[in-house]
């Protein structure tokens, strides 16, 4: 069999705001395609209680400044930073769910080093902090440590019961 290299089309899924648990993931032997999760329509969701989005999938967020990503019932969240390739739309999901019980991030350099986030020029500080009052768990499967350290200076969680970090090259 011959496979390209090269994704062959685009495809783009809206977010559905009725969806209760939402886990999107493609193989990357299989990927024929560009996936992306379109949030710029329907940015809110009540209904939501479980999201996973593997990698290389894009997230759409919304563009203007009045819509944000808001999901106040979300308990569990799974999700690739490679959302846009910009670092600061992981600050803005983040902040988009203030109730989460349990997290797993996976930082992957999918960047080239010459393109890479230069945090010094980020326009989140790390004053933006976001809290997390009912985080119990989160693990970190990471191969870039600023960035895993600079997110984990956004996190404020005070009843942490689980924490793991982790080199996901060793996965």
């Amino acid at each position: 069999h011959h496979y390209s290299i090269y994704p062959l089309w685009t495809t783009t899924f809206p977010f559905s705001p009725s969806l209760v648990s939402f886990e999107f993931w493609i193989s990357w032997r299989r990927r024929t395609a560009t996936y992306q999760l379109d949030f710029s329509v329907s940015p809110s969701s009540n209904a939501l209680r479980y999201l996973k989005v593997g990698g290389g999938i894009g997230w759409i967020l919304p563009k203007n400044v009045d819509q944000k990503l808001h999901f106040p019932n979300l308990r569990t969240l799974s999700f690739f930073t490679d959302i846009t390739g910009d670092f600061e739309d992981v600050h803005s999901v983040l902040s988009s769910c203030p109730n989460i019980e349990k997290m797993q991030v996976e930082v992957y350099c999918i960047i080239k080093s010459s393109s890479r986030v230069n945090f010094a020029h980020s326009t989140i500080s790390t004053n933006d902090i976001v809290h997390f009052p009912r985080l119990a768990q989160l693990d970190i499967f990471s191969e870039d440590v600023p960035a895993t350290l600079r997110l984990l200076g956004w996190i404020r969680c005070p009843i942490l019961r689980i924490f793991m970090v982790m080199d996901s090259r060793n996965r």
